[in-house]
């Protein structure tokens, strides 16, 4: 059973992924979340900062299945 904000009386779940993790990013968009924005170097990797996308899927929007 694929569990969905609803079941789980959830109303919003956001998540970030780096500017270019284009896979995940494009995953995301498919379960249905949306961009919110760009949170600045806000990400710390391979000695670097980097920044995150912000993206967030509200339960009247989850894709029904």
């Amino acid at each position: 059973m694929k569990y969905q904000p609803r079941h789980l009386s959830l109303h919003r779940i956001e998540l970030t992924a780096y500017r270019d993790n284009v896979a995940a990013i494009k995953a995301y968009e498919k379960a249905g979340y949306q961009h919110e924005g760009i949170k600045r170097e806000s990400g710390y990797r391979n000695g670097r900062f980097m920044d995150k996308v912000q993206m967030s899927v509200l339960s009247r929007e989850w894709p029904a299945t």
